[in-house]
């Protein structure tokens, strides 16, 4: 699989690593927390207005499941709204950590393909003998986005000696 492959296999097997890493620039942000951007990139996708709110409630069946579990975790006393966009943050949060390899993963393949840019700008086939397809970094073992790359530029050093 040559990088164009794997980032491609990346984006169509998701919604939300593409959509994170597309709204959210972290050149000059790299000691950023994953896990922070996942928290704050949920807390976007939450719903304000309270009819938006009562239709995601009706319309997903999980949806009283996750809004009773933020009730539970915080001893929530805030408005019915406030309790549906507590529950809300956590679906969207739980949905995007279902995703954290492929977030990490699709970061690391942008990575490599940054730093080897200038030499597929002057042999667009420069790394076509390399096979990404067993390329992949797990959520869990990093915490920042300099993380993601230090081991995106390891794997891609081995893979090229």
């Amino acid at each position: 699989m040559t990088l164009r492959d794997a980032i491609a296999y990346i984006k169509s097997s998701t919604y939300y690593a593409k959509d994170l890493l597309g709204n959210y620039s972290y050149e000059g942000n790299q000691d950023l927390y994953v896990g922070d951007c996942i928290s704050e990139y949920a807390e976007s996708l939450v719903d304000v207005y309270t009819s938006d709110l009562m239709e995601w409630l009706y319309k997903n069946p999980m949806a009283r499941t996750y809004v009773e579990n933020a009730i539970d975790d915080s001893g929530w006393n805030g408005s019915l709204a406030d309790s549906i966009m507590a529950g809300q943050w956590l679906y969207y949060e739980e949905a995007i950590l279902d995703e954290a390899d492929y977030i990490c993963t699709l970061y690391g393949l942008y990575h490599i393909r940054k730093l080897y840019q200038p030499h597929i700008e002057n042999d667009s086939h420069f790394l076509d003998g390399v096979d990404f397809d067993g390329f992949e970094i797990h959520y869990h073992s990093i915490s920042t986005f300099r993380d993601i790359e230090e081991m995106a530029q390891e794997w891609i050093e081995d893979k090229l000696q």
